[in-house]
């Protein structure tokens, strides 16, 4: 083909990305694209958009973020999906800097963050026990003129929770469910789940009953949670004092 003077269009590079990719050969598919470039072979934005996809999936987010440079030279500007898909591999990494690094790098391209950027990183955030620095991700996300919805709200709550700060995790379940209208029954449960597993069953109740004063449903994984608190509970109502008493989760 290209010794007879064609050079390969757009279908001939994906089905390149494909078949490498699909074989695990992602350097070769690399080094196979570096060649099709060379040759004036035209790359379109769907397949970088594949190869960085497939990179990602690998945890080779710095491979990805190479090609934004072909990108660019190819005119196919990167898009704010391309870097969320090399920002949440930055994350699948624990590259808390490189994250930071590629959101500073899309607001200078003029790549506007989303409510999955700002998403994705406030999840890291809270997994990395950074629950107050994802509130404030949370705020500059709103600043921003975006909304935050359940994964938001899933990813805060479960930080604090994790941080057993249970008083400001329900500050929070009540904030989205009056500010936003969002009543995440995961982030509730979530809660829930944080009393009874200490057996503090009338805690959990009275959770219970302020969240339904604001819209929240219980539903199956709430009832198991309670019952499993009431387990709790008596098991540890035969504990003697001292030893074997609830951890304190703090208010």
């Amino acid at each position: 083909m290209i010794g007879g003077g064609y050079i390969p269009d757009c279908f001939v590079c994906m089905e390149f990305a494909k078949g490498y990719a699909n074989m695990g050969r992602l350097l070769t598919c690399l080094n196979t694209l570096a060649q099709l470039r060379q040759l004036g072979a035209t790359v379109s934005f769907d397949v970088y958009r594949y190869i960085i996809s497939a990179l990602c999936l690998e945890r080779r987010p710095n491979a990805a973020k190479n090609l934004l440079k072909w990108m660019v030279e190819d005119a196919c500007k990167p898009s704010v999906d391309i870097y969320n898909l090399i920002m949440q591999a930055f994350c699948s990494c624990g590259s808390l800097v490189d994250v930071f690094r590629l959101k500073d790098e899309m607001i200078e391209k003029d790549v506007r963050p989303n409510q999955e950027t700002y998403n994705i990183m406030i999840s890291f955030l809270c997994k990395m026990d950074g629950a107050q620095e994802g509130e404030c991700m949370m705020e500059e996300m709103i600043s921003s003129g975006l909304v935050p919805d359940s994964v938001t709200c899933a990813a805060l709550v479960g930080g604090y929770c994790t941080k057993g700060e249970v008083a400001k995790a329900e500050y929070l379940l009540k904030y989205f469910a009056l500010d936003f209208g969002i009543h995440d029954n995961r982030s509730f449960n979530t809660l829930m789940k944080v009393y009874c597993e200490d057996g503090l069953v009338e805690d959990a109740f009275g959770l219970q009953n302020r969240m339904m004063k604001i819209g929240f449903v219980p539903n199956t994984e709430t009832c198991k949670s309670l019952i499993r608190g009431l387990s709790r509970s008596r098991s540890i109502g035969k504990l003697t004092h001292g030893e074997g008493h609830p951890k304190r989760i703090r208010g």
